[in-house]
């Protein structure tokens, strides 16, 4: 998320997950997303001859065609033709036979070289993939509710990790770097706040917070992951010691609301709605739309109405950074009372129709569990 122009966050702009499980070759075809460190990923691959025909699903072939153009990758034969190939090894598996593909290549509304899990219990023991030790063999047994060990954190981390767990359903992991108590704390009260918390356990848009090694506060303080349901943040490596200051808390806590304003938006608002709003409220200049898909490019375009009144320069980036940047806006200024240790740090005021449709949905919110 940026922040008064200092920060920058990748989540739209960057077709290739920045999440994913890094590969050993420096310019890998595709790579499959560890859910977590504990379990390494099965070595072997499929290699069938009948999958080099085999059709891919109508969804994946419409996403490779309009965003071919795009992504670098796609745009190349000799890359496409190697990324086609290599996810043909997975896109097909079906480890439990139960219908669902294990791994998706349409990660976030687009093609990927980041395969994830798209079956949420690959080896089918009734064990999620994150919770599971093991998540492709199928003799484990877990008790459900409960971190488990693999997952847990230690020390005042491991403290905030349970209260994040048990008050609010999600689950802080490690993954690249290490959770400090500080950011999951200012989540924790960042989550707490009045204007948040009445609608957040309703819609389920954001379960499992990842600290990653290459988050950086001074580029990306955070990034939302619709696929995943997650959001990843810097931790111990990222932030450079154990503690944040007063300023950077207040930092991390808006770009917390930046990546919640995504949840919402990817939980409640048609496609149709999002373009209505940003035409009447934002000043964008937008086609109609065939179909309803929040991932449509037109949503990726810049905005270049230069007298388009938004909270800040990088709203102008695109229409989901343009709503995200005006929710964190709208609930920054609503909850002034309750943030009063960063008064230091001021947010943009959004328009009174934009306000109207910002309560319109936190209603909405509260009414509807997804």
């Amino acid at each position: 998320m940026k922040f008064s122009n200092l920060l920058l966050f990748y989540f739209i702009l960057w077709p290739s997950l920045t999440y994913a499980e890094e590969p050993h070759d420096a310019s890998p075809a595709c790579a499959r997303f560890r859910v977590h460190l504990a379990q390494e990923l099965p070595a072997e691959k499929v290699d069938d001859p009948t999958l080099r025909n085999r059709p891919f699903t109508g969804e994946l072939e419409k996403a490779i065609n309009g965003w071919k153009e795009r992504i670098e990758f796609l745009q190349d034969d000799t890359e496409r033709a190697r990324w086609l190939q290599c996810i043909r090894q997975f896109v097909f598996l079906d480890t439990n036979k139960n219908g669902i593909p294990d791994w998706t290549a349409l990660v976030d509304g687009r093609p990927s070289r980041t395969l994830f899990p798209l079956d949420p219990d690959i080896d089918g023991d009734g064990v999620p993939n994150l919770f599971d030790p093991d998540p492709y063999d199928n003799t484990d047994g877990l008790p459900h509710g409960v971190i488990p060990a693999h997952l847990s954190l230690t020390g005042e981390s491991g403290l905030w990790q349970k209260k994040l767990w048990l008050d609010l359903g999600i689950l802080a992991i490690n993954h690249t770097d290490e959770h400090l108590a500080d950011t999951l704390a200012t989540i924790y009260s960042t989550l707490q706040l009045d204007s948040v918390r009445k609608w957040k356990r309703e819609v389920r848009g954001i379960n499992v917070l990842y600290a990653f090694g290459h988050r950086s506060p001074e580029m990306e303080a955070a990034a939302y992951h619709p696929t995943a349901n997650a959001i990843s943040i810097p931790g111990r490596g990222g932030f450079g010691g154990n503690h944040l200051s007063t300023t950077q808390k207040c930092k991390f806590a808006s770009s917390i609301l930046h990546e919640l304003g995504h949840a919402l938006l990817f939980g409640i608002v048609s496609s149709d709605e999002l373009r209505e709003k940003a035409v009447d409220s934002g000043g964008w200049n937008l086609p109609p739309i065939s179909n309803n898909n929040i991932w449509s490019p037109i949503f990726f375009e810049s905005l270049n109405v230069q007298k388009a009144k938004v909270v800040s320069d990088y709203a102008r980036t695109n229409v989901h950074e343009w709503f995200a940047e005006s929710f964190a806006a709208y609930i920054w200024n609503k909850e002034q009372s309750s943030i009063s240790d960063c008064q230091q740090l001021h947010h943009g005021q959004v328009s009174k129709k934009l306000k109207v449709w910002f309560e319109t949905l936190l209603t909405r919110a509260q009414t509807r569990t997804l």
